[in-house]
């Protein structure tokens, strides 16, 4: 009797000790779930946040740089024609114009040479943070902001013709950078936001100003 007594509470405990450990376990295992939702959910919103982020710069530094780089090439567009038609006027304005168009030159020089490292900082962080991008949308980058010099008008001998030289430079070259912004910068941008589930199908343009 005292036998059967003794293993009964013994088995009771035993049952006791197995319900307390595994209801530990289970305990356990549960806030290790939870935790492990939350960490989740934390670098999730994280990642979200930062996506969103560098969408926004990659936005803002195609604008800047894109204006920039036209600034610079109409500037030097203006400055030889103002070379051009002091050569053929003589007015000492038209020398002066071309000066102040020189220097504005090397301004602009440095802020494209910004704009561009910025823009492949960028590039390198969305490569990161979106590597589902194919990575043939990252070729060309190096191009960006960059133009060939615009022809001289050596052989114009009108005023007239200069002027429409002047007009045609510019439109050629607006038209190129909003070529190569597209075709690169652009297709980035409409990728990283196909990624985040959004589209933009905006006009990828640059602006003159006169």
């Amino acid at each position: 009797m005292s036998n059967t007594s003794s293993s009964h509470s013994r088995s009771t405990v035993k049952a006791i000790l197995i319900t307390s450990v595994l209801t530990l376990i289970g305990a356990c295992i549960t806030t290790y779930v939870a935790q492990d939702l939350r960490d989740k959910n934390h670098r999730e919103e994280f990642l979200r946040e930062k996506r969103l982020q560098s969408f926004g710069d990659m936005m803002g530094i195609r604008a800047t740089l894109s204006q920039s780089a036209l600034s610079l090439q109409e500037t030097k567009i203006n400055q030889a024609y103002h070379q051009a038609r002091f050569s053929l006027t003589h007015d000492k304005l038209n020398l002066d114009e071309a000066t102040r168009y020189v220097q504005r030159s090397e301004m602009l020089l440095s802020e494209i040479a910004r704009d561009r490292k910025r823009l492949y900082e960028l590039v390198g962080s969305v490569a990161v943070l979106f590597p589902d991008i194919p990575l043939d949308i990252f070729a060309n980058m190096s191009h960006i902001g960059i133009l060939e010099p615009a022809p001289t008008p050596k052989e114009l001998a009108k005023v007239s013709e200069l002027e429409a030289w002047r007009v045609k430079q510019i439109d050629l070259a607006r038209e190129h950078l909003d070529k190569q912004f597209r075709q690169s910068v652009g297709r980035l941008i409409n990728q990283m936001a196909k990624n985040m589930g959004s589209t933009t199908e905006e006009p990828i343009s640059v602006a003159i100003n006169d």
